[in-house]
């Protein structure tokens, strides 16, 4: 059976790779950069917000208003897709010293799909690796921060409606911190 009416189990098993988190929760909708900064006026520690875009920002966007918000942090990003706008976008950031350092993992296929951001790719992202990976997750760190965003959208300009979750519980964090370092421990 697809889906089960069974309750949920409270806590997850030693072998699972997920967990349960009570939390804070906050929803959101809309979007542009006024929107997003109105539905994202701070973030909290140990912090649930759900978001939908309709559109209106992209991922990049909205690693910009993080750091915003937290202050100049490292990156670590997982995309399936990659633009050029997106990744100069990153770039900008890394030079106004707002990134401190910025990792990715991309899909395997994108050296084939789009060599020219492959390349660019590869003067904004050290580490930099290639995965079989659909994967979009967000990790921004510093000393006082250790924020997730997992959402559908890729690092792409994009029109379309997405969504995600942004996280600040360090037991989040550090779920997706090591399987993301593991990935990119292949790079080496």
């Amino acid at each position: 059976m697809l889906f089960s009416s069974a309750p949920a189990p409270k806590e997850a098993s030693s072998e699972s790779q997920a967990f349960s988190l009570a939390a804070k929760e906050r929803y959101t909708i809309e979007g542009g950069r006024k929107v997003l900064a109105a539905s994202i006026p701070k973030l909290e520690p140990n912090q649930l917000i759900h978001f939908v875009t309709r559109g209106h920002w992209s991922n990049h966007h909205l690693i910009g208003h993080l750091l915003e918000r937290i202050g100049p942090a490292h990156l670590i990003l997982s995309t399936w897709s990659m633009t050029e706008d997106p990744c100069r976008a990153l770039l900008n950031l890394k030079i106004k010293g707002q990134l401190l350092s910025a990792a990715c993992i991309l899909s395997e296929r994108i050296s084939e799909r789009t060599p020219e951001v492959f390349q660019l790719a590869k003067n904004v992202f050290h580490p930099l690796t290639l995965a079989k990976l659909h994967a979009k997750v967000t990790l921004l760190f510093n000393e006082q921060w250790q924020v997730v965003v997992v959402g559908s959208a890729n690092l792409t300009r994009n029109p379309k409606t997405e969504v995600g979750i942004i996280d600040s519980h360090p037991v989040s964090f550090q779920f997706h911190y090591k399987w993301m370092q593991d990935e990119l421990a292949k790079a080496k």
